[in-house]
């Protein structure tokens, strides 16, 4: 389409037309973001965001995974993380363990995986990136499982909503958090009959599992468990 200038020099429509093909200050910001993104071939690949971008999932050993569109949510106003307090109660008469040493054992699968995955896992080192290999050291954990449910009780169990992914530092290999992103999700929990089942970690009563998405409202999800 012809553009048509009123009232304006020779001058002053050669000065449009070079600004009319000037990249703007946003352009670049794009240009900058989109080399941003890793590709998620190999671990270490690209300058990793801090913050994936809504369409990838990151993953313990280092990589990305593309997120479809049928496991995404809505773009939230808020930014992640998404934590997330599962509130796991007991409805029947009968009492319930889960395994609980120094920490809840459970599982979150993600759609992008078809749930097979396992978001709380830990690759390699388990010691975080930030702490430049000075790890503190804690003491031992409780002979017992102490993920004990009587009937009607109820227990927080919380999930940050981060993978902790496998990094390096200064030569030094570690792991790092990063969020994932709005979408579908499951927990996956263990729950075992006896106590000695908890703390030995079999044999598994049943697998208790249920989907939700994140951002989860009130950032809160009933659990209810049985045998």
């Amino acid at each position: 389409m012809k553009t048509e200038l009123h009232g304006t020099s020779p001058r002053d429509a050669t000065r449009g037309r070079r600004s009319a093909q000037r990249p703007t200050a946003a352009a670049f910001l794009l240009v900058a973001l989109s080399a941003c993104i890793p590709t998620g071939d190999k671990p270490g690949s690209g300058e990793l965001p801090v913050v994936p971008p809504d369409s990838l999932l990151p993953l313990p050993d280092g990589t990305f995974v593309p997120v479809p569109e049928s496991c995404r949510g809505p773009s939230p106003s808020a930014r992640p993380p998404y934590t997330v307090t599962f509130k796991v109660s007991n409805p029947t008469d009968t009492t319930v363990f889960y395994r609980d040493l120094c920490t809840t054992e459970f599982a979150i699968g993600s759609c992008a995986k078809d749930f097979k995955d396992d978001l709380t896992a830990r690759v390699g080192n388990g010691c975080a990136c930030e702490l430049r290999g000075s790890c503190p050291v804690g003491g031992p954990c409780p002979s017992e499982s102490m993920g004990r449910l009587s009937p009607g009780e109820t227990h927080p169990i919380v999930w940050s909503a981060v993978v902790w992914r496998k990094s390096s530092l200064d030569g030094i290999e570690c792991v790092e958090p990063r969020p994932v992103p709005p979408g579908d999700y499951e927990i996956r929990l263990p729950v075992y009959g006896t106590q000695d089942a908890a703390t030995a970690g079999t044999p598994v009563t049943r697998v208790v599992r249920k989907s939700f998405s994140l951002p989860a409202p009130g950032d809160m999800i009933e659990l209810l468990v049985s045998l």
